[in-house]
C-alpha cells in the first residue's frame, strides 16, 4: 500500500466512526462538514492575511490556529452530547449555535480577503464571545428551571 492509500484509510478510519457519532447525536453531519471546510478555509485566509500584514508564517502560530478552530469545532459537538446524556431535546438550540459560527466563519473570511485585496485591516465582529455567552446563560436558565422543580 502507497502513503497516498494508507493516508487515505486512516482518514477514512476516523472521518466514518465521526459521522456516526454526529448521527447518534442527532446532529446534521452535512452542516457540521460545511463548517469544518469554512474553518479551514479561514484558516488559510488568515494564513494568506498574516502574510500580507508582513508577519512571518511559523508552524506553532499555524498550529495555534489549528487547535483554536478545533475548539470552535467542539462547541455544538460538546452542546449534542451533553442534551443527549440528560436526555433533553436541543437540536435546534444546537443548528442555531452551529448556525452562528457558521456567520462567524463567513465573516471573518470576508474580513480576511479584504485585507489581502487592501492591506488594511477591517474590524472583528466577536460572534464566539457571543455565542458562547447566550450558550452559558442559556445553561443558567436550564438549571434555574430543574432546581424550581
Amino acid at each position: 500500500m502507497n502513503e497516498s492509500a494508507a493516508y487515505k484509510v486512516v482518514l477514512n478510519a476516523l472521518y466514518i466512526p465521526f459521522i456516526a457519532f454526529l448521527n447518534f447525536l442527532e446532529v446534521d453531519s452535512i452542516v457540521i462538514s460545511m463548517y469544518a471546510l469554512l474553518l479551514v478555509i479561514d484558516l488559510f485566509t488568515g494564513v494568506l492575511k498574516a502574510i500580507k500584514l508582513g508577519y512571518k508564517p511559523t508552524s506553532r502560530r499555524f498550529l495555534t490556529g489549528v487547535m483554536a478552530k478545533l475548539t470552535f469545532l467542539l462547541i455544538p459537538i460538546i452542546l449534542a452530547i451533553a442534551a443527549k446524556a440528560i436526555g433533553v431535546d436541543l437540536k435546534v438550540f444546537v443548528t442555531t449555535v452551529i448556525n452562528a459560527l457558521i456567520l462567524n466563519e463567513v465573516y471573518s473570511t470576508i474580513a480576511n480577503i479584504y485585507t489581502i485585496q487592501t492591506g488594511k485591516v477591517a474590524q472583528e465582529f466577536d460572534v464566539l464571545s457571543k455565542v458562547l455567552k447566550f450558550i452559558r446563560n442559556f445553561i443558567d436558565r436550564m438549571l434555574d428551571d430543574k432546581s424550581m422543580s
